[in-house]
């Protein structure tokens, strides 16, 4: 790996629009593991990246193995919301729903990786989901992230219209350094 780039595993990565944030936040990134299984999205990830060696897609976050990722040092996603926003009217089973407890898919990654991370190795993480869930689903949220990376982790709650032209409020839970409300 070269100095300063860094090694990224995005979980329902969609269309890798965290990739391209990195890049224009003046982050390099050496290697870029994306979990998608979506057909479409994948398209466009094909479309951009298929000649990117250094842009592996993985498939289902289900078959992954954390143990296999000690080198990441950057956890990215946003697992599906379905089941957590007040937009469904017919399913807010929250993090018990088929597709919101997915979700748990993330976590147990984070902890498979924190396992066989050499001692001092940090492992950051950024996830993303609505903020209309029930306070109980965030609360369940932060509390499995905590347990999976071993350090208090609470959401900050920021509005997407700092940066794009609609209002959506989105809970983000990270352990990077120097990140507030």
């Amino acid at each position: 790996m070269k100095k300063n780039e860094i090694n990224v595993l995005s979980l329902f990565d969609g269309i890798s629009c965290a990739h391209l944030a990195l890049e224009r936040a003046g982050i390099k990134i050496n290697k870029y593991y994306s979990s998608e299984i979506d057909k479409s999205a994948l398209a466009i990830q094909n479309y951009h990246y298929s000649g990117d060696t250094n842009f592996i897609q993985l498939g289902d976050v289900k078959n992954i193995k954390g143990a296999d990722y000690a080198h990441i040092q950057l956890i990215i996603g946003g697992s599906p919301c379905t089941n957590l926003s007040s937009i469904n009217p017919k399913d807010r089973s929250g993090l018990a729903g088929s597709e919101s407890s997915l979700f748990y898919e993330f976590a147990r990654i984070i902890k498979e990786i924190k396992a066989v991370k050499p001692k001092g190795d940090r492992l950051f993480v950024l996830l993303e989901n609505v903020s209309s869930m029930k306070n109980s689903e965030m609360s369940k949220i932060s509390l499995a992230l905590s347990a999976a990376l071993g350090e208090d982790i609470k959401p900050i709650k920021i509005d997407s219209a700092l940066v794009a032209p609609a209002h959506r409020r989105r809970y983000y839970w990270t352990n990077i350094p120097n990140i507030t409300h």
